[in-house]
């Protein structure tokens, strides 16, 4: 119940607290999404750490 009020505020603000409501919880889910890429660079790690294992191996080879 109280979160269908706060998303019909959210959604259609009418007074200048909802418009704040709405902005303070865009700010919330905009930080949330900035993390999850920062945590989207951490998943490369496997791939970048076998890139270097291979090119390590690459090296060895040379001799």
């Amino acid at each position: 119940m109280i979160f269908r009020v706060i998303k019909r505020k959210i959604l259609r603000p009418k007074s200048i607290k909802d418009l704040l409501l709405k902005n303070v919880f865009t700010a919330i889910l905009s930080s949330y999404s900035t993390l999850e890429k920062e945590n989207g660079h951490i998943s490369n790690r496997p791939r970048m750490l076998k890139e270097q294992a291979v090119a390590t191996r690459n090296r060895y080879k040379a001799y």
